[in-house]
């Protein structure tokens, strides 16, 4: 009796795990988004150079101590010439720079015994975000089933 107990909180972590996961997936996600969205603006502005006028997005202060994990990644898997290259190619580019240094950043992180990468401000608010996105969105499928 004790091993189905034993298996059934197993069960009962491991979709929390799959939830969570789902979670920092997305916020990945979001990251890459947010990374384009301003590489893309500043790029459809410009004409020429337009890889030195994105150099203050790619020097990823907002990372704090860890901007040169982010610095290394983006020359790494981004290519150079980015007025050149094709969108889905940058956007991947930068979908393994995410990744990769998103990564690193936890590694060092613990390391270093500082919180984790998915303890920052930034991350809980895009969670609470989603979520209060996403009950409103469920409240009004609720609201519209009662008045049928």
């Amino acid at each position: 009796m004790a091993e189905g107990r034993r298996g059934k909180k197993k069960r009962g972590r491991r979709k929390g795990k799959e939830f969570m996961d789902a979670v920092h997936e997305a916020y990945l996600r979001h990251l890459v988004e947010e990374i384009w969205a301003d590489l893309e603006g500043v790029l459809k502005t410009v004409t020429t150079g337009g890889s030195q006028e994105a150099k203050w997005i790619t020097e990823f202060e907002d990372r704090g101590p860890y901007k040169e994990i982010w610095q290394r990644a983006w020359h790494t898997f981004v290519p150079q010439q980015l007025e050149s290259q094709p969108a889905w190619a940058i956007v991947l580019g930068i979908q393994e720079v995410v990744e990769a240094a998103s990564r690193e950043e936890e590694a060092e992180r613990q390391r270093r015994g500082d919180k984790s990468f998915f303890d920052e401000e930034e991350y809980h608010t895009f969670v609470s975000e989603a979520l209060e996105k996403l009950f409103k969105e469920e409240h009004g499928s609720i609201e519209e089933e009662d008045e049928i």
